[in-house]
């Protein structure tokens, strides 16, 4: 190797590890998580690590706001993949009352080299994709496989308060989902997924869990004002006989479809 080539590999060796050193992550409900900055998909859109933050009490802030002129949107992964069992998010938002260029993504979504985009995901997504009337809680599951339809419904709904419990508790062969008013416990909406194949059609691989907060197609807010939603607590309550974190994960730049 001559010393240009020397010199080169050195540089790049040494970027590699200043990129590692300067990714921002924050501890969350027992779990390190990868905070997204810069820009792209979905959307596109412009990511922020302004635009999260956990409070002294422990809850994490997702903000949707304009940075330098620049409206700029919130999302963080785990930096583990969480496998079977129940994945539970208290959220404290107006849920019901989002603009309809808001979305609200809870989820599963695959790394590099666990899936490609529009497989192996699984979705709580509160939006209305453009259009106030569209119902919007959404739930989805994508296959395991491409070339195979995704499992998908969704629901209009009320809420008493701006607290609610949204869950899903994956298996090898469904997805049970569950949403219900805080205090109440009252479900608003609910879904089982139990596809005749699923292999195919469930994912049956560990996963990072995203949270994120973003403007579809990339619009402004339809009323021009920021939006802020609060995460009180994520809880994964691993299947019986799985351990409780699977597997090591590496960052995604790109984490949802639509």
């Amino acid at each position: 190797m001559n010393a240009k080539m020397t010199l080169a590999a050195v540089c790049l060796i040494l970027l590699m590890h200043s990129n590692t050193a300067n990714a921002q992550t924050l501890r969350f409900s027992g779990y390190t998580w990868q905070v997204r900055n810069g820009n792209g998909g979905p959307g596109p859109n412009n990511w922020s690590g302004k635009c999260v933050w956990v409070d002294k009490q422990g809850h994490l802030h997702l903000k949707i706001q304009k940075i330098d002129g620049v409206w700029s949107c919130a999302e963080i992964q785990t930096n583990r993949s969480l496998g079977f069992g129940t994945y539970t998010f208290k959220v404290n938002g107006p849920l019901d009352t989002l603009d309809k260029n808001i979305v609200l993504g809870l989820f599963n979504y695959p790394n590099p080299g666990q899936g490609v985009d529009g497989t192996n995901e699984i979705d709580i997504e509160d939006a209305h994709w453009g259009v106030q009337k569209y119902p919007p809680m959404n739930l989805t599951v994508w296959p395991a496989v491409l070339g195979v339809k995704d499992g998908h419904t969704e629901s209009s709904f009320k809420l008493p308060s701006d607290k609610a419990d949204l869950s899903f508790n994956w298996t090898t062969s469904t997805v049970t989902y569950s949403c219900m008013a805080e205090p109440s416990g009252k479900p608003f909406a609910s879904w089982t997924y139990s596809p005749s194949s699923p292999v195919k059609y469930v994912p049956q691989h560990p996963l990072p869990v995203h949270i994120n907060l973003w403007l579809f197609h990339g619009n402004h807010p339809s009323n021009h004002k920021s939006v802020e939603i609060v995460i009180d607590s994520f809880t994964f309550t691993p299947a019986e006989g799985t351990s409780r974190i699977s597997t090591q994960s590496s960052s995604s730049n790109n984490s949802a479809h639509k």
